[in-house]
This record gives structure tokens, sequence and C-alpha cells, in this order.
């Protein structure tokens, strides 16, 4: 039987293709892993000039802003950023709840839900004026009926009205913690150390919120409280009695927040439940009507009390006397991806906010809103506001 020289040449052709392709492939799996070397070294590098710029600003220096330019430079690399993987049906974000999160190393005994879906809506601290109500549902581990009623001695002596500590894992946050950070109530901007603050990227994140027991429901495993500010979902790994006696202390002291110089005043007085700063008017037009009720609907909570709310907690006396001119300071307040514009009248203690933008660019939004639907929201705000 005479060969097919045709058939020959194209079966010797398929073959070197998939062989380049495959080393191609190859190629590329390399690049990937010095790509991501790269950035966990550009991360590392700005994490330790963060640090260095905190340390400068404890100790009343002064900022080299050529070093602080830099930093902006590689923030793109920081592994914090936005970024995409591929999956099976197309690319999708990597804060997708099919990718994983951050892992617990422990089962937790429950979950907590609240109305909370999002970082933006859950407040700073518990028992502000935009915390809610949460459940703590305690898993069921059988359903033995024996096992059952040892559930219900859990919850003996846990009264509504009492203080309770809950502890939970912060599993929508990854391994992205900085040793210096720059408090909300830090005037002038300064950093303190990561174990001096409150902030939920830590090392090992573990959250601690104090809360008040509503009610209880033993069959149910449900404990009702309020005063919280945990995402809802979020993986309970217990609960304590708050005992005054041993959790509280009048003499200590609070380190950073008791040079009352370089802070902020707390924007409520936790005694007489009373707001620090003097009251201001807050003012705007239609459209910034409209935009507020455009995000609203996509909200689990009611922005315009988080606006206000928000701005009750700043302190616009240095602004103030850095405006020009002297009657009018400028500002703007993150609201998740959104961008809140608004002037302060400094004489009359009027907010008036001009406008609503969004934090995601025209461009992106376009090219990620088959894939994101954040980006697609976004990009319904950009055609109805900003044509």
């Amino acid at each position: 039987m005479e060969s097919n020289p045709r058939y020959e040449v194209v079966s010797q052709l398929q073959t070197f293709q998939k062989e380049d392709l495959d080393l191609l492939l190859q190629k590329l799996g390399d690049l990937d892993k010095n790509i991501e070397k790269v950035e966990t070294q550009v991360a590392n590098h700005s994490n330790l000039l963060s640090a260095a710029r905190g340390v400068v600003a404890m100790r009343g220096g002064k900022i080299d802003y050529a070093a602080s330019k830099a930093q902006r430079r590689s923030s793109k690399c920081r592994p914090n950023q936005r970024k995409w993987s591929q999956e099976n049906d197309g690319t999708v974000p990597r804060h997708s709840k099919s990718l994983p999160l951050s892992e617990l190393p422990l089962p937790p005994c429950g979950l907590i839900y609240t109305a909370f879906h999002k970082r933006f809506e859950a407040p700073r601290q518990s028992f502000t004026g935009t915390t809610g109500s949460a459940t703590l549902v305690i898993s069921q581990h059988s359903n033995r009926k024996e096992v059952l009623l040892q559930w219900s001695k859990l919850f003996r002596r846990l009264k509504p009205g009492k203080r309770l500590w809950i502890l939970y894992w912060f599993d929508r946050n990854a391994s992205h913690w900085r040793h210096f950070v720059r408090p909300p109530r830090a005037r002038g901007g300064f950093r303190v150390g990561l174990f001096a603050t409150r902030s939920p990227n830590r090392p090992t994140p573990i959250g601690l919120s104090l809360s008040v027991v509503d009610s209880i429901d033993p069959l149910l495993r449900h404990i009702f409280v309020s005063g919280v500010d945990v995402l809802d979902e979020t993986p309970l790994i217990g609960v304590k009695e708050y005992i005054e006696e041993r959790d509280c202390f009048f003499d200590s002291r609070s380190g950073w927040l008791d040079d009352h110089g370089r802070i902020q005043p707390l924007y409520y007085d936790p005694v007489m439940n009373t707001s620090s700063f003097p009251t201001f008017t807050l003012e705007y037009g239609s459209t910034v009507s409209e935009q507020i009720e455009f995000i609203d609907r996509n909200c689990s909570i009611d922005v315009q009390s988080m606006i206000y709310e928000s701005l009750r907690r700043t302190s616009f006396s240095d602004a103030c006397s850095l405006a020009e001119p002297r009657n009018n300071a400028f500002g703007c307040l993150p609201v998740g991806a959104y961008r809140v514009h608004f002037t302060v009248k400094c004489e009359s203690n009027e907010i008036h906010l001009t406008h609503i933008v969004s934090g995601m660019r025209r461009e992106v939004c376009e090219s990620e809103a088959n894939s994101d639907p954040e980006a697609r929201l976004h990009l319904e705000f950009h055609r109805r506001f900003h044509r």
C-alpha cells in the first residue's frame, strides 16, 4: 500500500503544532509563577515602606513625598487589588463565593445572620448609630434526641438584657494586613501599630464584638442580639457573657487614644447617648437625591442615614482652618464603591452634598459588566447620571 504524502505532511504539522502548544503553555505557566513572585515582593516592599512612613509620622517627622509617590505606583501590584480568575464558565472575580476565602482552621459553632452584606454597610464599632440586630444560630451536630436536650444547657441563665461577647471569624478577609494602620480617628493621618487598633485585617482574622441579648430560643438554638457590627453569614466561633466586675477596668489607659490633641473626639457619648459634635444641616439637590435612591435600592441599609452618621463622626475643624476661601471646605466620603462629594459651610454648620460619582471607571465597567454584577450596576449608574 502506497503512502499518502499529503497525509504524512498534515500529521507531521499537527504533531509539531501540539508540541509547540505544549511548550507555549509551559512557558506561560512559568511566567505566571514569576509574575506572582514579583507581585509578592512588591507587596512586601510596599508594606515595609508603609511601616517606615508610619514610624516617621509617629515621631513627628516629615514624609518623603517621593517615597509616597513610589508607593502609589506600586499599589497596583498589591495582593488586595481587584483580581480575576479563570473558571470553566468564564472569567469571575476572585471575591466570588465559588472561590475559597479565608479558611477557618477550626470548626465554627454556628453562623451570624445580620442585615449587612457588604463591608461598607457594617458600622465601624458596635453600639453606634448604624448598628443593627443579629441572630446567632448554633450549629446542630446531631439529630439524636439526647444530644438536642444537652444543647439547652448552653443557654441556661442567659437572659435578655445581658451583654454578650461574640467571637467570630473574618472569613472574607484574606492574609492581607499591614504592620501599621491609619485609624479613622487619627487627626493628621498618623499611623499606629496593628495590635493597637480594631482593624479587621489581622494576621489571625478573629473578631470580637460586644452585643446585648434581646431574646433566646433554645429549641431552635437561636440567640437574638443587637448592637452588632458583623457581616451576614459570618462564622461564629463562640460567645461569652460580659461581666462588668471582670471585663471593665475604670482605671485602664487607652494608649494613643489618650492623646486628645491628636485624635478626633467620639461622635457620640456612650453615657448620655448624645453627639459630641455640633449639629449641622444636610442639604442636597434632586439629582443627588436620585443618586442616593439608586444606591439605596441595591443596599440593605438606609444610605441617607449612613451618610449622615458618617459625617457626624467627622471633625471639620482642621479642614475649615485650611479652607480657601475660609468659609468653605470640601470633602469626599466613600460609601462602598461610590464617592459622595460635599461642601462644608464652616460659619453656618451646613453640609451640601454636591454630587456622587462611581469609584469604578466607565471603561472598566463596560469591559467587566458581563462577568461582574457590581460592574454591571456601576455601568448602569454611569449611563443614568454621567452621560
